[in-house]
């Protein structure tokens, strides 16, 4: 179980929402559910489809004249089995198909009333096909099995049924199950199996991932502890969404290539402050990779994760910094130049050694004036909810070159002038203060700083 993982198996997890055939994955297919081109390439290149069931069921039904017939109907299941150039294979079961009404039914009926898969159509043609599939030689004993959403409830209940031939489960954004009075695994197993006992392990090798803010997954009781990610709060996609999320594991995927550790909690920590594609930015920054910023960030991050791997960066310590208070990043500051370039950026975290990207830092250009002000400034990004004194002025934080800013109020109606702590770009700007709780930085840009009332002292502070 590793963050590495993770992300390969929410591609997995994502894959299967695509109507692929046997053999190579197909790229425009692939596009269509959401992964990008790079995206899709690698996957292609990494996996094949070794089959895919649709989800049909053979039924029989009598006519009005009382003549049997046998016919097909759609339980709206889809799984597909994918196989790599080692031969590991995975079992990928589909989430939820806004358009397809029978899954609906199942996440609304089964799963928040019923609570278990009993009397579930699509949970006994999975669990019949898969049979069929060990049965017939396609798959193999030790197989993993994926699924987002309601695919991800759907495995789960698999992994139950078939504990002794699958080797790990892995599940995103899954509902719990509902209307459970005693113990949850023995209600799923009675009823999967209302006739015989299944002999379920203790241990489940289960990773259950979930992002902050999905409400699906916090339905009912949860299989097993979840592994909460933080995911980028200010995109355009919902919580629930495996691209979203995929996007997300990403980004803990180069982390966990820069540390070498699987620490989602630490992690977690500064993604919850920053956007992803911000974090990536920085990461680019501090080695001095020269990737392309603008490109989508599940690609930037893969792309950085690369540059990595392909330069030995490995063993470094990642400091979340959102944890800190004002005192600690000020001491913090002295004789550590990551933690310099960390408040420059108005980053959450700092990467350790000497990284290209310090090399330009000095701190005796940095006052400690200045040094405490973006203190200051970090402190009230990574704390969105905290508040000044009562007493004191609402402060306006503004960083023209980051296009960063942030206001922070004394919880009170005020009744005097807001703080300025405004800082420069690097291609000059005005700066206007009025009092003497009005602090101006000029930085490195040719920037005009007009006092308008009783005056201010502004730093000015020089880059080599």
């Amino acid at each position: 179980m590793s963050i590495n993982n993770y992300f390969l198996y929410s591609e997995l997890s994502l894959a299967a929402y695509a109507d692929l055939k046997t053999g190579k994955p197909d790229i425009d297919k692939l596009k269509n559910i959401g992964m990008t081109l790079a995206q899709s390439q690698v996957f292609a290149d990494t996996w094949n489809v070794v089959v895919r069931y649709d989800g049909m069921v053979d039924y029989t039904y009598i006519d009005e004249f009382g003549h049997e017939y046998l016919g097909q109907k759609n339980t709206g299941l889809s799984v597909t089995i994918f196989e790599n150039i080692s031969g590991e294979q995975v079992v990928a079961v589909r989430g939820t198909e806004l358009s397809d009404l029978d899954d609906i039914a199942t996440d609304v009926i089964d799963i928040l009333l019923l609570g278990t898969s009993e009397f579930q159509g699509q949970y006994a043609a999975l669990s019949a096909q898969v049979q069929k599939w060990i049965d017939d030689g396609t798959l193999r004993s030790d197989f993993s099995v994926c699924g987002h959403s309601l695919g991800g409830f759907l495995a789960t209940n698999l992994a139950l049924e078939y504990s002794e031939k699958i080797s790990e489960t892995y599940i995103y954004n899954a509902p719990g199950v509902t209307g459970v009075g005693g113990n949850i695994l023995e209600a799923i197993s009675s009823a999967l199996s209302p006739d015989s006992a299944i002999n379920i392990p203790d241990i489940l090798p289960i990773s259950n991932i979930v992002a902050t803010g999905d409400a699906v997954s916090s339905v009912g009781l949860s299989i097993s502890q979840p592994i909460v990610i933080s995911v980028d709060n200010k995109s355009v996609l919902p919580a629930h969404s495996i691209v979203q999320l995929t996007s997300t594991l990403a980004i803990y995927n180069l982390f966990s290539t820069i540390t070498c550790t699987d620490e989602v909690d630490l992690f977690s920590s500064f993604m919850e402050c920053m956007s992803d594609a911000r974090v990536l930015v920085i990461v680019n920054d501090i080695f001095q990779a020269h990737a392309d910023t603008m490109q989508d960030p599940v690609d930037l991050a893969l792309e950085l994760t690369a540059y990595v791997n392909n330069n030995g960066i490995s063993n470094l310590s990642v400091t979340s910094l959102s944890d800190k208070s004002v005192s600690m990043l000020i001491v913090d500051s002295k004789n550590d130049n990551s933690v310099i370039f960390a408040l420059n950026e108005l980053s959450c975290f700092s990467i350790s050694g000497d990284q290209p990207g310090y090399s330009d830092i000095d701190e005796e250009y940095y006052s400690d004036k200045y040094i405490e002000d973006r203190a200051k400034f970090l402190y009230y990004i990574a704390h969105p909810n905290e508040t000044v004194s009562n007493f004191d002025p609402d402060i306006d934080f503004v960083d023209y070159r980051l296009g960063i800013s942030r206001t922070v109020d004394n919880g009170m109606m005020s009744f005097q002038d807001d703080s300025q702590y405004l800082f420069g770009n690097l291609e000059g700007e005005l700066l206007e203060g009025e009092d003497e709780i009005d602090h101006l930085y000029g930085m490195d840009g040719n920037d005009t700083l007009k006092v308008t009332d009783h005056g201010v002292s502004p730093i000015i502070i020089g880059y080599p």
